[in-house]
């Protein structure tokens, strides 16, 4: 009788330890983004567990420039990117920085950022005709904030060839070649200008108020690792939201800022209020639910259109944007 029970118990443990519901494991993601507060939205989706309660395991690599950026993720090295929606459009019509042995097949998923970007200059330059003969230091010839540089200063009377240019990669390097003395001017993405301007560093420029609405960072990843990763896109979209709506609360306001001060040490107290002032404005900056904005979005192919090289007569936004992924992530919210 006690040889029966026995058996019957190890027979049951043995039914539950093989036949029992298996543990789900993380669907792992790579994702590559630009360094600076601009990402904050993804460092709350770290350390809150936004990425984590959708399934995700997410490894994140910041990017020192749009050129790596794209190339690893047409490599397959990365499978979202945050980044320009101009850096989509560029590559994807063949504008951009570099070439592919393959046509790219990159799209835009979802918002991000609108506007937020100055053009921030030495001290001792007070007008636009300052910069005529200087360097001005850019991410990439052909992509990005680039095009609206060249822009800014044509129409303040400075067209393209009165001024040199020099690559530096991203936002992060331009700003220290700035402050170092060997550019006279970038273009710079908030909340990074703030250090700057604190420091006398003068903003000569500011996009929105210049040039209307400009869609900025978005969500990109390429259509056929889409296609096939649906459920990842959607998850991701569904943390990045959160995230973004948790740190819009203003009851998260301090935890939110330890949170800043975790990922981009050395941040004093005052510039991240400051940057939390500059991201989460009325007009500008993270976007509400990351929606994209089709106005912005259009400023950014005009301005494409007039600098592109080779010139082309672009498409409509559409082209370039499936909101399936992100209409079907939220429908649920």
């Amino acid at each position: 009788m006690i040889w029966e029970l026995t058996m019957r118990t190890f027979l049951l443990l043995a039914f539950v330890l093989f036949c029992g519901p298996a543990i789900a494991q993380p669907a792992h993601l790579k994702l590559i983004i630009f360094p600076g507060g601009l990402s904050w939205p993804i460092f709350v989706a770290q350390d809150k567990g936004f990425f984590a309660r959708e399934g995700l395991e997410v490894k994140v690599t910041e990017t020192p420039g749009s050129v790596f950026q794209i190339k690893g993720i047409m490599a397959g090295d990365f499978d979202i990117a945050m980044t320009p929606f101009d850096n989509i459009v560029a590559y994807q019509e063949g504008q951009g920085e570099t070439s592919f042995d393959v046509p790219p097949d990159l799209f835009v998923f979802m918002g991000g950022i609108s506007s937020t970007l100055r053009l921030i200059v030495q001290p001792g330059i007070a007008t636009f005709a300052d910069l005529r003969d200087k360097t001005l230091g850019v991410d990439a010839l052909s992509t990005g904030y680039t095009l609206l540089m060249y822009r800014l200063l044509e129409q303040n009377g400075l067209p393209p060839g009165s001024y040199k240019l020099e690559r530096l990669g991203g936002t992060a390097s331009r700003v220290k070649a700035l402050t170092e003395g060997r550019i006279a001017a970038t273009m710079v993405s908030s909340p990074q200008e703030i250090l700057p301007e604190q420091n006398g560093f003068r903003r000569l420029g500011d996009i929105q108020s210049m040039l209307g609405r400009y869609q900025a960072l978005s969500g990109a990843a390429r259509r056929s690792w889409a296609a096939s990763h649906p459920n990842q896109l959607q998850s991701f979209i569904r943390a990045y939201v959160a995230a973004g709506e948790w740190l819009t609360d203003d009851q998260n306001r301090a935890e939110a800022a330890t949170i800043y001060a975790r990922y981009i040490p050395n941040t004093p107290d005052a510039l991240i209020a400051k940057a939390r002032e500059a991201m989460l404005s009325e007009t500008e900056g993270f976007q509400p639910r990351a929606k994209f904005d089709p106005a912005g979005a259009q400023t950014a192919l005009a301005v494409r259109k007039q600098y592109g090289v080779p010139k082309k007569d672009l498409p409509d936004w559409r082209t370039y944007v499936d909101e399936t992924f992100y209409d079907e992530a939220l429908k649920a919210k």
